[in-house]
């Protein structure tokens, strides 16, 4: 389980494959800023990537913190942990 203080490094696993380091919320944050549309805030962001996957993956993740979103990402293969 992750924690908001645990410091990982993730690859996104869709068709524009990226690779994000840090904690939860940091990674959030840098998905958010590389995103085509960034959101005002991380929230909002979770929010919106998290509708569009269900709609398309039929899968919904958790939102109310970035650690339970990435920990969602993970389990569910959007994203893999990479150790560096």
């Amino acid at each position: 389980m992750l924690d908001e203080n645990t410091r990982l490094t993730i690859e996104l696993t869709d068709d524009r494959p990226e690779r994000f380091t840090g904690t939860p919320a940091e990674i959030v944050a840098a998905m958010n800023e590389s995103a085509f549309a960034p959101c005002e805030t991380a929230r909002a962001f979770m929010a919106r990537w998290n509708q569009f996957y269900e709609m398309v993956n039929g899968r919904a993740f958790r939102t109310e913190s970035a650690a339970a979103f990435v920990e969602d990402m993970l389990e569910a293969g959007a994203a893999v942990r990479v150790d560096e």
